[in-house]
């Protein structure tokens, strides 16, 4: 029997204890990578949020991350930082021009892909390679990325096996329940804001990227405290109709989880509010069990909304207009 997109999806993201396991397994394989002055992610997409993720990551342990979500490198990247290029694809073609202008700079380069022209780059210069398992949908493969950019900068930076451990254990037990009735929650929404505080950052960003991939439907994040001294203005004269928001508390930072509870009344009034509290112990667990929350929600709302979660066919346009431009100017 053919599964449905919903079924399909749901499956994937089942599968990331299993994947968070093996990209890390698969990291650690490559070498050694760094330490460097700066760590720089090349990346776009689901892969550009694993160098979100990582980097805020890998942060608390000392190390200076950037995130580079464009086709060239940081002005001032050198021989002393390190480049991670990631791209699940391998094609992806903005990282592939940040990866080779970062080689020509001088910098320490390291791949994470399934496959694809990084990975006949990586050969060809003799760059560290983490290769994931291919066969996903790039955001579904984002806990297998992580694993491998963490395994990549492992010895490098000291980080705690048991941390990768503890977070593929948390994300064994999630109870896809609890994405439901997000998406239940937001089911009549006609826009979504998802609302989070300080180092949950990064999971909004994703979980925002999940709504638009998944569930076609239009999102916007909202990361206090910096939010509420510019994003929450707009609320006062919306013209929006029916929107509906998603908040997100880790109670490891008491004092984002006092500001977000202040805030609540006020979400509350302004439409539907779905609330998931987490309590890990650690970033990276937090992280990625917001960004699995998110992402089973969002392809549960695709199956209320009554849209097909796995078709992206306006980012392969996007994608076929790049390859043209990059013809052209070859």
């Amino acid at each position: 029997m053919t599964e449905t997109g919903v079924e399909e999806m749901e499956r994937l993201y089942s599968s990331w204890p299993t994947q968070l396991l093996r990209g890390y397994k698969a990291g650690l394989g490559t070498g050694d990578v760094g330490p460097g002055r700066t760590i720089v992610f090349c990346g776009m997409g689901g892969s550009g949020v694993t160098g979100d993720i990582v980097g805020a990551v890998i942060e608390e342990y000392g190390a200076r991350a950037k995130v580079c979500k464009s086709h060239k490198p940081p002005a001032w990247l050198g021989p002393e930082d390190i480049v991670v290029g990631v791209s699940y694809s391998g094609n992806t073609i903005e990282t592939i021009k940040c990866v080779k202008e970062s080689l020509g700079r001088g910098a320490r380069v390291a791949v994470v892909t399934s496959g694809g022209r990084l990975a006949r780059l990586a050969v060809e210069e003799g760059l560290p390679l983490a290769e994931v398992a291919s066969g996903f949908y790039p955001r579904t493969a984002m806990a297998e990325m992580v694993g491998a950019a963490l395994g990549l900068l492992s010895n490098a930076y000291k980080l705690d096996e048991a941390m990768v451990m503890e977070a593929a254990s948390r994300l064994k037990s999630f109870h896809r329940a609890r994405a439901r009735s997000i998406a239940e929650r937001l089911a009549g929404a006609s826009m979504v804001g998802v609302v989070a505080c300080g180092p949950l950052g990064p999971a909004a960003r994703r979980i925002r990227s999940e709504l638009a991939e998944n569930s076609k439907i239009v999102a916007r994040e909202e990361v206090y405290p910096e939010s509420g001294h510019n994003d929450i203005v707009s609320w006062q004269a919306s013209t929006i109709e029916k929107p509906g928001f998603l908040m997100i508390y880790w109670t490891r930072d008491t004092w984002c989880t006092k500001l977000l509870s202040g805030l609540e009344p006020l979400y509350r009034q302004l439409g539907p509010l779905a609330v998931t509290i987490l309590d890990s112990p650690s970033l990276l667990s937090a992280l990625l069990e917001a960004s699995l929350a998110g992402g089973l929600a969002s392809v549960y709302l695709a199956g209320l909304r009554g849209v097909d979660p796995r078709d992206t066919s306006l980012i392969s346009r996007y994608k076929e207009s790049l390859e043209r431009l990059e013809g052209s100017d070859g």
